[in-house]
């Protein structure tokens, strides 16, 4: 990032860095004095600076456990007896910062950090930090640099300097062993915009490696057409990626374009791009040109393709109207399907230092794609970093966003929408959010409160049946793990009024409506006897309320509180089935309560104490289960934790232990081991019995006559 003179160029902050940064290794001043009183003074006139972080030149990404620690080093060529001005500056999300080698401490605002004679010195660690444990989550630039005037200001004819990014992150750092949202689908396509090359994602890239995905990141001609990019696109995920891979892509300006082309392309029979879009199960967009709206005028130097490269002249507003009635959102699908359209979102961004609504390359409006869904939050942000002399100042460049954007990527819910469909089993994904309505606490019982809580794979709190009741077109939403319905409480018309669960009954209070937002695939759900909306209190967190609240218009901009997307299962409550006798797993006597037995019976069909969910659950030691009933929404449980062979199964409340958690090793014929968690032993079919009431029991996993007791088949009958 050498020559980036400008940064130099900004105001102070008010707050003082974080305490947790004052420590620091090896006093830059001690080791300067030392130097000049060792050696003689030898300055020079050509010279070059360096920074690293952790010994890298970056961007580097930290969680709040890492250390951090920085050091510096000047060569200098020639021969000059110069003195001048040291300067070492932190970008911090609180403002700007320096470093005094006298004090070792950061304050605020620019000022050199030392004064005195021009000299080579190697790399030298200056500050310290064990942990960021306290220091904001954001990106950090550190500059040092020196200049040939010594008089506390920055020379920019005689300056030289460096820099360094560091991206602290939190929620998005590195997956701990609680983190239950570990990324299920592990590729994910980076696809870069005009006059670019696959480095701008470094920040994104960097994030989502700590995360544990596969990134893949395109190249393709900076200034070709959209057709030869998405060409050259196609055969890089054919070539790079396995068959049978799933992933989502997102798009960087150009990029969302060529996306587009190859999925339309895909559903016109273009056998070129088939098998590469049939990879994609979701796409975003960020400050795509969908609408035109393009400021070639605003172009920074390294995105200057010529006015009559192909790249320019696709994206004229002319152009792109065409490309929109070749492509629209309606025919946003790979296979074809009449209902299912492949899933996308579009990211909007503006920077008010732009002079206008625009991210000072493209028109906010000019990021919208017609029909298609948009993310209903308008981000700050610049479109390129290298917008400069005074063009976006106070917006960070898109790319270099690890928050809000990221977060909505990572933790999106992984799974294609649907459409209301009764008697289908749905999750109630909230568009703002991101998050899912959850039942608080897996509660069975009357009253328990509906919030928001991030969306899991099958949980039955947050699995919801559409049951029609009352006028057509309402339905009452039924929640898996108790058989009860969502409520609006005590029949309130009133804004803020609480939704929880309650007995089913046919009342409107528990009736709903779900009104589609414009042509996407979102939705309002309207409370029948207040003609009131479900809304998330404002809320992006977990925990978030669900309350009712007065419908707002489609292009007010906290429609998406109240904006919904239907979540389809991609699997379907299952019967586990004994490879041994036939028999399913049964909870003894259709019981909801705590401690009943699991046994294994006759199938007999709808019961549910012989339907099942797999909850699919991910940490940073892999994939695992938990297995719900139907009946009850309590898990399958090994008593008492035990370690033990014959320890007996039970169901039991859900809870946060790993003798509720099972790994699935497979066998062959469908049939799979499930194995505890916290033994590493079998769930086993207790002497191998045929009869109904047999128990199961967790047992040592065995490669003899008896491996049949411990085979198991998920069937969806």
């Amino acid at each position: 990032m050498k020559g980036r003179n400008e940064i130099f160029n900004l105001c102070n902050a008010e707050n003082l860095i974080p305490a947790s940064l004052y420590p620091f290794t090896i006093c830059l001043w001690t080791f300067l004095m030392l130097s000049l009183w060792l050696t003689p003074i030898t300055c020079y006139a050509d010279r070059s600076v360096d920074i690293k972080a952790n010994d890298l030149d970056g961007p580097v990404v930290l969680s709040e456990n890492n250390a951090l620690t920085l050091s510096i080093s000047q060569t200098l060529d020639e021969e000059d007896n110069a003195s001048g001005d040291y300067w070492i500056i932190a970008e911090t999300p609180a403002g700007f910062y320096y470093y005094n080698v006298f004090t070792g401490w950061w304050g605020t605002g620019i000022e050199a950090a030392y004064q005195g004679a021009l000299i080579s010195f190697p790399m030298t660690p200056f500050f310290s930090t064990s942990s960021l444990t306290g220091v904001s989550p954001g990106q950090y630039i550190f500059y040092f640099g020196t200049d040939k005037n010594m008089d506390a200001e920055i020379n920019p004819d005689s300056l030289v300097f460096d820099s360094v990014n560091v991206n602290v992150v939190n929620i998005l750092g590195s997956a701990s062993p609680d983190d239950t949202q570990f990324a299920s689908r592990q590729y994910i396509l980076l696809a870069h915009g005009m006059g670019d090359n696959p480095g701008a994602w470094d920040n994104f890239a960097a994030v989502l490696k700590v995360r544990g995905f596969t990134v893949l990141r395109t190249q393709v001609p900076r200034c070709g057409s959209i057709e030869e990019r998405a060409h050259q696109l196609a055969q890089y995920i054919n070539s790079s990626t396995p068959s049978g891979v799933k992933m989502k892509a997102v798009g960087h300006s150009m990029g969302g374009l060529d996306l587009r082309y190859a999925v339309g392309q895909a559903y016109g029979g273009n056998n070129t791009y088939v098998s590469a879009a049939e990879k994609f199960y979701k796409i975003y967009t960020i400050a795509t040109p969908h609408g035109g709206q393009f400021f070639s005028d605003k172009l920074p130097a390294r995105l200057g393709c010529e006015e009559d490269s192909a790249a320019r002249q696709d994206l004229s507003d002319d152009h792109m109207r065409q490309f929109n009635a070749d492509y629209p959102y309606a025919d946003f699908r790979v296979h074809g399907e009449d209902d299912v359209l492949l899933p996308f979102l579009a990211f909007h961004f503006q920077c008010w230092g732009c002079g206008g609504q625009n991210d000072c390359v493209v028109g906010t409006n000019g990021q919208t794609w017609e029909g298609a869904p948009q993310y209903y939050t308008t981000l700050s942000g610049k479109h390129s970093n290298d917008l400069v002399n005074g063009v976006g100042v106070g917006c960070t460049a898109e790319l270099d966003n690890v928050d809000e954007v990221l977060y909505a990527i990572i933790n999106d819910p992984d799974y294609g929408t649907t459409k209301p469909v009764a008697n289908s089993q749905v999750r109630l994904a909230n568009i703002a959010s991101n998050r899912c309505v959850d039942i608080a606490n897996i509660e069975q019982e009357n009253n328990a409160n509906a919030w928001l809580y991030d969306c899991g794979d099958h949980l039955p709190n947050q699995t919801f049946r559409l049951e029609p009741s009352g006028p057509e077109g309402y339905y009452h939403l039924v929640a898996a793990n108790s058989g009860k319905c969502l409520d609006v409480l005590n029949a309130s018309h009133d804004n803020g009024a609480n939704v929880q669960q309650y007995s089913c009954a046919d009342v409107a209070n528990q009736q709903f409506f779900f009104e589609r937002i414009g042509s996407t695939d979102y939705y309002r759900i309207k409370a029948r006897h207040s003609d009131k909306c479900l809304d998330n209190s404002g809320s992006r967190n977990n925990g978030g309320n669900i309350q009712q609240y007065e419908c707002v218009s489609n292009d007010h901009p906290d429609v998406g509180n109240q904006a919904f997307h239907l979540l389809g299962q991609i699997k379907k409550f299952v019967k586990i089935v004994s490879k041994k006798s036939g028999k399913v797993m049964d909870v003894a006597g259709g019981s909801a309560g705590n401690h009943a037995n699991i046994q294994q019976w006759d199938d007999v069909g709808g019961a549910l104490n012989q339907w099942f969910i797999l909850a699919r659950m991910e940490d940073s030691h892999g994939t695992y289960y938990k297995i719900v009933s139907q009946n009850s929404g309590r898990c399958i449980d090994i008593v008492n934790g035990s370690a033990d062979d014959t320890a007996n199964v039970q169901q039991y409340d859900c809870l946060d232990i790993a003798s509720q958690e099972f790994t699935l090793e497979a066998e062959g014929g469908g049939y799979y081991r499930i194995k505890a968690r916290h033994s590493g032993k079998c769930l086993d079919l207790r002497g191998g019995s045929m009869d109904n009431g047999a128990n199961i029991q967790q047992y040592r996993c065995v490669d003899n006559q008896y491996i049949d007791n411990q085979l198991w088949k998920f069937e969806t009958r």
